[in-house]
């Protein structure tokens, strides 16, 4: 038995000896060339593959635009005072009427003012007759032939002819005579030179109380309360006078009634030239090389869901604010329906070009992070990150909304590549992935 143990002892060395020495020939002759490609074959199969949805990236003729805000402005605003005292007569329009130019919107007590101008001409129309005249002369008069400086004149020539004659005498008139004839020459000619002061203080008179019976009447019509029309500048400014249309205002507020005293200065009524309406926004200043007057504008509004309204820049402000660093644009909208109301609240795109072939990807492909704006490109089964700067977005086909990509410097992005487009959080540069579908 002990012989027998000792040898089967010895046989399971010389088994142990053998198999190290095959394994160490097997080892020694296959794993040199295949045993770096089976230890990355082996270390891949062990990483986890992300499972994630691709899309592709598309080049799209995109509209290029600079968004604005702002409140939707009257192109003109006008609040209508009294210009003189009275009770409140009659009230022509209220608030939502639509009025012309030059049409009268209330109206003033104005039997004062009548009498005053009333009484204003009787008191011309005696200095003229004192004058010998109808009507205030329009320039310089002939004070010869006011009546009363032609009768100075007439007895100044007879007392100087009786003088003359009186000096021919001679010895023949006494010297009483002559002194007598010579002193009423003289005052003859004072009265002549006293008739032309008074023509000429009467032709003053009538000048003054003809301003001041223009400015009687100006007061009675002021006491009919309406809306002057633009100035031809203005008129084409707002869009108006280049086709010869009427201005039309809305009555948009009231702040009188019938019977109430007005005095000078009250407000009384204010309206709003709301056709065309304007719109007034600011904008940073890097966009100032891109906005320019003439470009079109479409601006929509909450009360108008999906309705776009089309406009035109029509001012840009050639300077910018140091404090805030923007600059100002107004933008012009027809209103002829009067859809749009002043006051409200619009947001619009000044449409500034239009890019050919830009490079869009969905929204969910871009993940943001301190700043940084990235999306993985799916590359022979693993994820590139590539830093991108976003510019347009959009939407459609369907409820898919899509941005602009820009790669950053030295990035590469073509159409057709596919980006990730679910799953972000989990992804890494370099990371196993796996398409579950694209869209």
């Amino acid at each position: 038995m002990n012989l027998l143990s000792r040898l089967a002892g010895r046989m399971s060395g010389l088994l142990v000896v053998v198999a190290a020495c095959v394994g160490g020939y097997l080892l020694i002759h296959y794993l040199p060339s295949a045993g770096p490609k089976a230890i990355k074959d082996a270390s891949k199969a062990a990483e986890e593959e992300i499972s994630v949805t691709l899309s592709p990236v598309k080049a799209r003729a995109i509209r290029r635009a600079v968004r604005v805000v702002g409140g939707l402005q009257g192109q003109e605003e006008v609040l209508l005072s009294a210009k003189v005292e009275g009770r409140i007569k009659r009230l022509r329009h209220e608030v939502g009427d639509q009025v012309a130019s030059g049409e009268v919107i209330l109206e003033i007590e104005d039997r004062d003012y009548r009498l005053l101008v009333e009484e204003e001409r009787r008191a011309l129309a005696v200095d003229l007759a004192k004058l010998g005249i109808e009507k205030p002369p329009q320039g310089e008069m002939e004070l010869g032939r006011v009546p009363l400086v032609e009768r100075a004149r007439r007895l100044e020539e007879n007392s100087r002819a009786k003088s003359e004659r009186v000096r021919r005498l001679g010895g023949a008139a006494t010297r009483e005579e002559q002194q007598t004839s010579e002193t009423e020459a003289q005052v003859a000619r004072s009265n002549l030179d006293a008739a032309y002061l008074d023509a000429r203080a009467l032709l003053a008179s009538v000048r003054q109380r003809q301003a001041l019976l223009e400015t009687r009447e100006q007061k009675l019509r002021d006491t009919q309360v309406m809306v002057d029309p633009l100035s031809p500048a203005r008129a084409a400014a707002a869009g108006l006078g280049a086709i010869g249309r009427t201005e039309k205002w809305v009555v948009a507020q009231r702040m009188v009634s019938e019977g109430e005293l007005a005095r000078i200065g009250t407000p009384l009524v204010r309206v709003v030239l709301d056709d065309p309406l304007k719109l007034q926004a600011a904008l940073p200043e890097r966009e100032s090389n891109k906005v320019r007057v003439g470009q079109a504008v479409e601006v929509a509004v909450e009360a108008w869901p999906g309705r776009k309204f089309a406009g035109t820049v029509s001012r840009v402000n050639p300077t910018v604010d140091p404090a805030s660093r923007t600059f100002f644009v107004e933008v012009q909208l027809p209103n002829p329906a009067r859809d749009l109301r002043a006051g409200m609240f619009a947001r619009g795109e000044i449409v500034v070009g239009a890019g050919e072939g830009a490079l869009t990807v969905p929204e969910e492909a871009l993940a943001s992070f301190a700043g940084v704006v990235r999306l993985f490109v799916a590359e022979g089964g693993r994820a590139r990150a590539l830093e991108v700067t976003m510019g347009e977005r959009g939407s459609g086909p369907g409820p898919v909304a899509w941005v602009e990509v820009v790669p950053a410097k030295g990035g590469r992005l073509a159409a057709g590549d596919m980006v990730v487009a679910s799953g972000l959080a989990r992804i890494s540069d370099g990371a196993a992935i796996r398409a579950r579908g694209s869209d």
